[in-house]
């Protein structure tokens, strides 16, 4: 975007720092199943669980900190062994 105006690049920004960017993979043939099943794209499906399942972890007291459901992957060698 080296032909950008300033302003315009500044406004662009000032917009992109007010959400965190996540990105995932899925198998082959997942976004189409989404779409198919719930109507929705895969980015607000995807939006919508992650939100479901804060909110699930929020109201529940009990909740382990640091505790992952068998089926997350983790990246920690510690909790491969």
């Amino acid at each position: 975007m080296a032909n950008t105006a300033d302003y315009t690049r500044r406004a662009i920004d000032k917009y992109r720092a007010k959400f965190d960017i996540i990105q995932i993979k899925a198998p082959k043939g997942t976004k189409e199943r989404i779409t198919t099943l719930s109507g929705q794209s895969m980015a607000a499906f995807c939006l919508q669980c992650v939100l479901d399942r804060l909110d699930e972890l929020e109201r529940s007291e009990t909740a382990p900190e640091h505790e992952q459901p068998a089926n997350t992957p983790t990246n920690s060698k510690a909790d491969q062994r």
